[in-house]
């Protein structure tokens, strides 16, 4: 018997997490706003912890053309170690970086799902992992637990 479910316009996956993907243009944020914007919603930046939930999550956002431009995730740099947000900086063990990535620029801080289309790589041309400069303003997706 399922007993959970996403509030409207939240997205279910497996009777595990809701996420809600923010794609708007006029609502596109730095990494710390679009976490703000995802406190307010009960939710935080999505963080991957399954390469279940990572297969899923590049499935599903591979149905919208509105997705498929980079979008901030929950990973961050602390102290020189990628974390996810959520309140207890927990190590980001499920990993898919990008051709090159995290590249170590100074300054990119922040986690982004991007689709790499440069070719160096034929697995690079579906989303990985990209670190970025946190000011940038991206779409989002928050996640929170299925209720």
């Amino acid at each position: 018997m399922v007993t959970g479910v996403c509030d409207p316009g939240w997205v279910e996956r497996t009777q595990e997490s809701c996420y809600k993907f923010i794609t708007s243009y006029n609502q596109k944020a730095s990494w710390a706003r679009a976490e703000a914007s995802c406190v307010s919603m009960q939710s935080h930046l999505a963080s991957i912890d399954s390469y279940q939930e990572l297969i899923w999550m590049k499935g599903y956002r591979t149905r919208s053309n509105a997705l498929m431009s980079g979008s901030w995730i929950g990973g961050y740099k602390k102290d020189g170690k990628w974390v996810w947000t959520g309140g207890n900086d927990k190590p980001m063990t499920v990993t898919d970086w990008g051709y090159g990535e995290p590249s170590g620029r100074s300054g990119e801080n922040c986690v982004e799902l991007y689709s790499f289309e440069d070719g160096r790589d034929a697995r690079d041309k579906w989303y990985k992992y990209n670190d970025l400069y946190c000011g940038v303003t991206r779409s989002y997706i928050c996640e929170k637990s299925f209720k």
